[in-house]
């Protein structure tokens, strides 16, 4: 009886829940018919929970999905079904340290359904795009844009039809551009690797009293990725779905009848709301079918109820329509991808669904490699002995007498067509083939550096002894602490301008640039100095999900740094007895230590030469430089109603301005994970309303003239801000437009073959705001061979800007461009200040 009295309560919660939330096929009719051009446009999401009742309606500009008519169905859309996550309780946490319980290896691994990224209006991009242009184009050049945008935006015309085919495009895939997008990035682009496309990342500096002490360290970062790893991929089968269960008894989630999917391309996502990561099950041997159970939202709808992918929590947007669920599938190519170069553009290798009982890594030493199998049958090595392993990667490269091993990995430098040739002639041999495979296929790389020289960056204008700030140079301001034995030359002292240097690109091939392999994800870096961090390939995820990702496992190594206490020897007559006992008596799951041995031709050494050369090239022209600007932070800009990264864009323009005398295009990466498949569109600085504000400060006018430029300036910067990270960005939707045009056999529109989409594609600055809670920073060359690179990281009271620039360009200095940028957020201070 009290069974039946249960199931009539459950049906009649399904029946309120149904009532109260579209049916799980709403998410169907969620495109419309809006705008003056009489396209059709995707509803852009309004909240996780829905909208509240009362809610006031933000403005939009014209053409957004606000200005379409009542009743259409975009207005009071509820809440989308989400994939089946039992929920649990809620535990506050920082992005730092996102501990959750550990689920069992065949729980089910998914995420929220998330919406398609919209295809933005014809007229509202046009009108951008020319607006846009006005500060970067004379007035003739202005009157032809304005010519060639009204011709080809016209009703019946040109961009109308394409625009029908992108909505044709955006309805029956996941997402329209990821594909396009990525190729026009990253994969067609056939600039080497270091210093124009993979950023560099510094961690804070550690203090290693002994070669054990770097080994400890390096052992703890692979172990803590390994974890982050099995965090993320979380495999599910049939017969493993565990019955859901309930987080509290408001808080009941009802489950749809249950649908058999088969099998899906793990790189591409059905339309089916089924998490990605299933295909690795469905993908199976024996294995043609899954179950996928589609559960509607709980009853009692909770804001602090916590979403997981596999066993990592969601990321959540912060803004503008906050506790959003954010695309998490970056996070499965970050362990998993690999970039192989070809002709005549590069591919993205996915091997998400290789087996987790068994993992390798491959281990970098003076240009020496191994591969290190990490994890054998479901069985990973511990912490002790991975660290005894790489001290025997030591050991044997130290006591190595033969000829210096060739430095196969500089060529993953070179320019990328160059080295799809050179690796045509690596793999006619079956064991550089095979080498190759176990390169492609890690989990990551570790590459044990020898630290630059301190005199390394003084060839350079990037000089850790200039100041540019009054009140700390970037040398003053670096993380390092002195100690005594240190304090004896501060000359010996590396800078953190220096470890960026090794980061980005390894010093050369005369230090460490050989010591890498750029195709790669994920190659950690670390030396005897206590200089360490990362360079990543960027073409399978974004700079913030990675940072996010390192965070979390430096927050374990400081655990784990805390509570764990191995054995570190710092004499080095001890450390040889412990290397002899390793041999000795290796532990109980002691892997065999494989080097990679390379068939070595004259043909390929003669490539690698040429390809040493292009690399050093490379190294030698790169201006790089740290800012840590300590007059104020983000807390400032909070105070004074200003957006941060809308403030510092600001900033940046200024500095511009004033060195250069122009604005100039500006690229920010502006996130759009707020949908399926989203990487990222372009933020642009450069307007009439900040080019007005930029002449009225270097004019030094009066102080309310400025103030209330700024304020315009700043509501436009923060309204563009607004409308990429909502899916309204202009540069996807023009690339878009220029694309279908090639698929449907059509001439280039005369919009892309004027000079001014040249010009507008020129990106003298290449921004990104990359926030880190710890003290590390993440830092890149820029985009063209004028310009300037500009990553930041505005703290709670100071900012952490990276600057590049190329040392052949007699018009760029970072030195220049770094004191401007100082001078400018002084004067930006002091405007308003009068505002308060």
């Amino acid at each position: 009886m009290a069974e039946s009295t249960q199931q009539q309560q459950e049906q009649e919660q399904q029946e309120q829940q149904q009532e109260a939330s579209p049916p799980a096929t709403a998410a169907a009719g969620r495109i419309g018919k809006i705008t003056s051009m009489g396209t059709r446009y995707l509803s852009r999401w309004v909240s996780w929970s829905g909208p509240p009742a009362n809610a006031p309606q933000p403005s939009s500009p014209k053409g957004s999905p606000r200005d379409s008519p009542k009743g259409t169905p975009i207005d009071g859309m509820g809440p989308l079904p989400i994939s089946p996550q039992p929920p649990r309780p809620y535990q506050n946490r920082s992005r730092a340290s996102s501990k959750a319980s550990n689920l069992s290896e065949t729980a089910p691994c998914v995420y929220p359904l998330v919406p398609k990224l919209p295809v933005p209006p014809l007229g509202h991009t046009l009108n951008w795009y020319q607006k846009h242009l006005q500060c970067l184009l004379t007035k003739e050049q202005m009157r032809e844009v304005e010519d060639i945008v009204r011709e080809f935006g016209k009703p019946g015309g040109l961009g109308e039809k394409l625009q029908e085919e992108l909505i044709k495009r955006h309805d029956t895939m996941d997402n329209w551009i990821y594909e396009w997008w990525l190729d026009d990035m990253y994969m067609s682009v056939p600039l080497p690797l270091p210093c124009n496309s993979n950023p560099g990342m510094v961690f804070p500096p550690q203090n290693f009293t002994s070669s054990a002490a770097m080994t400890l360290f390096a052992a703890r970062l692979v172990t803590a990725a390994l974890e982050m790893k099995e965090r993320i991929y979380m495999r599910a089968s049939l017969n493993s779905f565990p019955k859901p269960s309930l987080c509290s008894a408001a808080e009941t989630w009802t489950w749809t009848a249950a649908q058999y999917v088969r099998g899906i391309n793990p790189c591409v996502c059905s339309s089916t709301p089924v998490c990605s990561h299933l295909t690795a099950a469905l993908a199976s041997p024996g294995t043609s079918s899954c179950l996928l159970l589609t559960p509607l939202l709980p009853t009692s709808t909770s804001s602090s109820s916590c979403a997981t992918i596999g066993d990592l929590d969601v990321d959540r947007c912060s803004v503008r329509e906050r506790h959003q669920p954010m695309c998490m599938q970056q996070y499965s190519r970050v362990f998993t991808s690999h970039r192989r170069p070809g002709i005549p553009r590069d591919k993205l290798l996915s091997f998400a669904d290789a087996p987790l009982t068994n993992q390798h890594i491959v281990v970098f030493m003076r240009n020496h490699m191994f591969r290190l199998d990490v994890v054998m049958d479901g069985v990973a090595m511990t912490t002790e002995e991975l660290q005894k392993q790489l001290q025997l990667v030591i050991l044997e490269v130290e006591e190595y007498e033969g000829p210096d091993p060739p430095a196969i990995g500089i060529m993953t430098g070179d320019n990328r067509r160059t080295w799809a040739q050179n690796r045509q002639i690596l793999v006619s041999d079956p064991t550089n083939l095979s080498n190759l495979k176990v390169l492609e296929t890690s989990t990551l790389t570790l590459c044990i550096d020898e630290p630059l020289s301190p005199r390394f960056n003084l060839t350079t204008r990037t000089s850790h002894k200039a100041t540019l700030s009054k009140r700390q140079s970037s040398f003053t301001a670096g993380a390092q602490p002195v100690t005594p034995q240190q304090e004896k030359s501060l000359e010996s002292l590396r800078d953190e301008v220096n470890a960026g240097h090794q980061m980005v690109h390894g010093g050369g091939s005369l230090h460490n640039s050989g010591n890498r392999w750029f195709d790669k994800t994920v190659q950690f870096v670390v030396t005897q100095d206590g200089w360490c961090g990362l360079c990543y390939e960027h073409s399978a995820a974004e700079g913030i999900v990675v940072i996010q990702l390192v965070e979390q496992v430096l927050h374990a190594l400081s655990d784990a740094a805390e509570t764990t206490q191995l054995e570190t020897i710092s004499d080095s007559a001890e450390q040889r007895d412990s290397e002899a006992v390793v041999k000795a008596d290796p532990p109980s799951h002691a892997r065999e230590l494989i080097k990679l041995e390379w068939k070595v031709t004259p043909v390929i050494t003669r490539r690698i030469e040429e390809a040493a050369s292009n690399v050093d090239r490379l190294v030698e022209d790169l201006d790089f430089r740290i800012l840590r600007y300590t007059g104020f932070g983000r807390n400032f800009m909070k105070k004074s109603k200003c957006s941060p990264d809308a403030f510092i864009q600001l900033a940046l323009q200024l500095a511009y301005f004033r060195t250069q005398s122009h604005l100039t295009s500006t690229y920010e990466s502006a996130s759009i994970r707020r949908f399926r498949h989203g990487r990222v569109d372009a933020i642009r600085a450069n307007t009439p309303e900040v080019l007005a504000w930029c002449e009225a400060m270097v004019l030094n006018g009066p102080v309310r003239d400025r103030l209330a430029k700024f304020n315009v300036a700043l509501e436009t910067q923060t309204e563009i801000m607004v409308n990429n990270i909502l899916g309204r960005g202009i540069d996807n939707h023009l690339l878009g437009l220029r694309e279908v045009a090639k698929e449907m056999g059509l001439p280039t529109p005369e919009i892309f073959n004027h000079s001014s989409y040249q010009i507008s594609n020129h990106f003298g600055l290449s921004t990104s705001q990359v926030p880190t809670l710890s003290d590390s920073w993440m830092g890149y060359g820029p985009v063209c061979p004028d310009g300037y690179g500009a990553s930041y990281n505005p703290h709670p009271e100071t900012i952490v800007f990276c600057l590049s620039a190329w040392n052949s360009c007699e018009s760029t200095s970072t030195l220049d461009f770094g004191r401007s940028l100082e001078r400018a957020l002084d004067d930006m201070k002091t405007v308003l200040n009068v505002r308060q």
